[in-house]
């Protein structure tokens, strides 16, 4: 039986996450909203869906949480619903070897690694997301947080450290309902506003979808960038000519399933297959025309 100090995994109710060959999950809620900065910042980050609807992210002293520490909740929402579909006993709180978790995002493992890791786990221990809903008349708000605890405990014989994290209620209720999707095997490589904007189209250009369109204004707000309007596109039109870059040298490429363009003030991601081919062409005919 699996042990953390000298208790049994059984009256922790832990689930041992030592599953492989796991397909990456993102939850769909921090798909459509910008939950995560895109940069280290200390203010409260507010996301308005229209007039009855917000989003309020509160950061503790150690800031907000990022979308690099937003790969800690995703290896754990893909080590949960991998235990779920495997029929194994899953719980809110989950042992994990640090030296997997950080392998397997794509990270270093060196001490300032290690180092790294507990101040992202702060970060997203100490956030406070709030939510105003109202509907029929009824304004209902919400508070809660991402993981309610953690602990790391390293001992000399063994080595690497092990992890013990428990996600919060609301998101272990979220994979166990199974509200996520599949992202690509090279998620992890993408950071910051590339990572941002992959989740986006993955939320919005599924297995049936041929196309989606998005204003820039529109995409800066869903993306949750606090750059300028005109430094924002300008980030958008790189991102977008690395993806291409990438295609023709053969390097890894997260956007692999999709084409990516910028058309006036609309970014566009198509499928990449015939029929988003054919879309595309047409819709650069139409631009031509205009």
């Amino acid at each position: 039986m699996a042990v953390i100090g000298d208790e049994p995994a059984k009256q922790l109710d832990l689930f041992v996450a030592v599953l492989t060959q796991v397909s990456i999950k993102v939850d769909m809620a921090s798909l459509e909203h910008p939950i995560f900065a895109l940069k280290p910042t200390k203010s409260i980050r507010t996301y308005a869906l229209g007039k009855d609807c917000e989003i309020k992210v509160i950061p503790s002293s150690a800031g907000c949480p990022t979308m690099d520490d937003k790969d800690i909740l995703v290896y754990l929402a893909s080590q949960i619903r991998a235990g779920f579909n495997s029929g194994l006993k899953v719980a809110p709180t989950i042992q994990v070897s640090a030296y997997d978790m950080l392998r397997s995002i794509g990270r270093s493992i060196g001490g300032a690694d290690y180092r790294r890791l507990t101040v992202a786990l702060t970060r997203l221990r100490g956030a406070t997301i709030e939510t105003r809903i109202k509907t029929g008349g009824v304004r209902q708000e919400q508070g809660f947080g991402l993981i309610d605890s953690w602990s790391m405990t390293t001992r000399d014989r063994f080595g690497s450290p092990r992890l013990r994290i428990r996600v919060s209620d609301w998101y272990f209720r979220a994979v166990e309902a199974n509200e996520v999707l599949t992202v690509d095997e090279d998620y992890f490589a993408l950071n910051g506003l590339s990572k941002r904007l992959y989740e986006l189209v993955r939320k919005h250009l599924g297995s049936y979808q041929v196309v989606f369109k998005i204003d820039l204004e529109k995409l800066r707000h869903k993306s949750g960038s606090l750059n300028s309007p005109r430094r924002f596109k300008f980030e958008v039109r790189k991102i977008i000519d690395v993806a291409q870059e990438n295609r023709i040298s053969s390097q890894t490429d997260p956007w692999r399933d999709w084409l990516l363009s910028l058309n006036g003030s609309l970014f566009v991601a198509y499928r990449n297959d015939d029929s988003g081919r054919q879309l595309r062409a047409k819709d650069a005919l139409k631009s031509l025309r205009s």
